[in-house]
């Protein structure tokens, strides 16, 4: 979809469809009024003083709206097509100036000012040239209905003219009759001008037409929404038979993701318990993002199979973050809070500084949380802040299920060891910052985790490698005797505390892939090396 496309929609066409479309309505029902009005009375006049119809009025009434409206119709293909074409190139035009505002950094580090202002150039002679005939168009329609009136005022005076010199009319019934044609034609002019300018609304109201019924994965949606909240409903009733009272049946429902869409192999489908922290490895291009997306949601299949069906509980709120952070132009806290509202206990000041805190945000970005200020993020911040923020953006806004695409791509050992820690106690605590005694009354977390790093498999409730030859296989199966332990408790103190420390990390540098068939034992001799360029 064309960015230009979208801009232009709400800039121009709307406006143009609101001031010459719809408000020209009021306008030509007023001027037909008129000219209505002035037929009525060629007809009330006679019957009142006895005399004949003048029907040097009664005939241009009739032959001016035919004669403009078989103009309008002959020339409504060159019409349309005409503006149609300056729109696309105004669109183009406007697109290739959004591509240069927004990629300005990448055009200076790559010194193509000079290409980049040729393609603006070309795009802005082509718009310019285009307008210029589209003008020349428009003139000529509008010019139509003024050579109609003096070829019509020229015919009468000539064929009149010849009636008074030969005394079959006066002299004053000819120039009544001269005045009636221009009139006539001056209401039947002012008329065709608003048809013009409502006839130059078409392509307009065409192209947001288009815009407002491109196809949309609303049905489908509806679709996984609907099996969603069956498959709960049946399987939470399963889950009560058999629950031993430790847990709440609904929290025993298990995430199925059909894998039917990228299954060369392996697997047809991956369950995962609720309050997991499962990794997704395997190679570059293979397959992983399309787990995740399938996870999130975020993509939905066309056409659902039994194999490719996803289901994920319907009272779980899930949240796919891209590899790539995106923020929009606002403040940071109104980047780092969206989608909660301003009462939500999530949205507290002092929760959000201590999760940016605790991911290893330095006191001045921390203090910009507090600051009015709007910024172009991507030029203000590193990436690795960014991803560090987009991270935090995502515990702030306390989902259940969580899918993150390669997170720890362009962090050290330290920023890792800090963010595998607050992954494994979002799962372990249900969030993070949340109040320890409501411990129990909170759902349980689940976290997806794509990665080419070596990350340690202790860590992991469940580790999957997904390639193109293998398919999707599991190669640490979760433990099902597993109880989710309360984060407060001594043991998991221990553990969080171990997690942290940057010793518990392989040693192997940051390009090192881990052996999938030794993943599971998580022994450092079992890793192994790919070469990078």
């Amino acid at each position: 979809l064309n960015h230009g496309s979208v801009i232009m929609a709400i800039v121009r066409d709307a406006v143009n469809i609101t001031d010459f479309g719809y408000m020209n309505i009021f306008t030509l029902l007023m001027s037909l009024g008129n000219v209505f009005l002035m037929l009525l009375y060629q007809f009330v006049s006679a019957a009142i003083f006895g005399k004949p119809l003048n029907w040097f009025v009664i005939v241009p009434m009739c032959f001016y709206p035919l004669a403009l409206s078989s103009w309008v119709v002959l020339r409504k293909e060159t019409t349309t097509t005409a503006l149609m074409d300056m729109t696309k190139r105004q669109d183009n035009f406007v697109s290739k100036v959004d591509t240069i505002v927004q990629h300005y950094p990448l055009i200076c580090e790559y010194n193509a000012r000079g290409w980049f202002i040729k393609r603006y150039e070309d795009s802005l002679a082509a718009f310019n040239k285009q307008a210029i005939a589209t003008g020349q168009t428009l003139l000529n329609n509008a010019r139509f209905a003024g050579w109609l009136g003096m070829m019509a005022v020229g015919l009468y005076t000539l064929v009149g003219g010849m009636q008074v010199v030969s005394g079959r009319l006066t002299l004053g019934s000819f120039m009544a009759n001269v005045h009636a044609f221009a009139s006539v034609g001056a209401s039947w002019g002012h008329i065709y001008a608003i048809v013009l300018q409502m006839q130059s609304c078409i392509p307009n109201l065409e192209r947001v037409t288009i815009l407002m019924n491109l196809p949309l994965d609303i049905p489908q949606r509806m679709n996984l929404s609907n099996y969603r909240i069956r498959t709960t409903r049946t399987l939470r009733f399963e889950a009560a038979k058999r629950s031993d009272g430790t847990a709440w049946p609904i929290d025993l429902v298990p995430i199925r993701i059909g894998l039917g869409l990228l299954r060369t192999g392996g697997m047809h489908f991956l369950d995962i318990s609720q309050d997991q922290l499962v990794y997704i490895l395997g190679p570059h291009g293979e397959g992983k993002s399309l787990l995740l997306r399938l996870a999130g949601l975020v993509t939905v299949p066309t056409k659902t199979t039994m194999e490719s069906a996803v289901f994920v509980p319907s009272h779980l709120r899930s949240l796919f973050i891209p590899s790539e952070p995106m923020f929009f132009e606002g403040t940071l806290k109104e980047n780092l809070t969206m989608g909660l509202e301003a009462n939500d206990p999530d949205n507290d000041m002092t929760r959000i500084s201590e999760i940016c805190r605790r991911l290893g945000l330095s006191r001045d970005i921390r203090s910009l949380l507090d600051s009015e200020s709007v910024f172009t993020w991507d030029l203000k911040l590193s990436y690795t802040q960014r991803q560090l923020l987009s991270l935090a953006r995502a515990f702030i806004s306390n989902p259940e299920f969580i899918c993150l695409s390669k997170p720890m791509q362009t962090f050290n050992t330290f920023a890792k060891n800090k963010v595998l820690a607050l992954l494994r106690e979002f799962v372990t605590s249900k969030g993070i910052c949340q109040d320890d005694s409501k411990w129990n009354s909170r759902r349980p977390r689940t976290c997806l985790v794509s990665t080419n790093h070596n990350l340690d498999p202790k860590l992991a409730d469940q580790v999957v490698h997904v390639s193109l030859d293998g398919g999707v296989r599991c190669i640490k199966e979760a433990d099902p005797t597993k109880k989710t332990p309360f984060l407060g408790s001594p043991s998991m103190k221990g553990e969080m505390a171990a997690i942290t420390d940057t010793s518990m990390l392989p040693t192997q540098s940051s390009g090192a892939m881990l052996d999938p068939e030794n993943y599971a034992s998580g022994s450092p001799s079992k890793y192994f090396y790919f070469s990078s360029v």
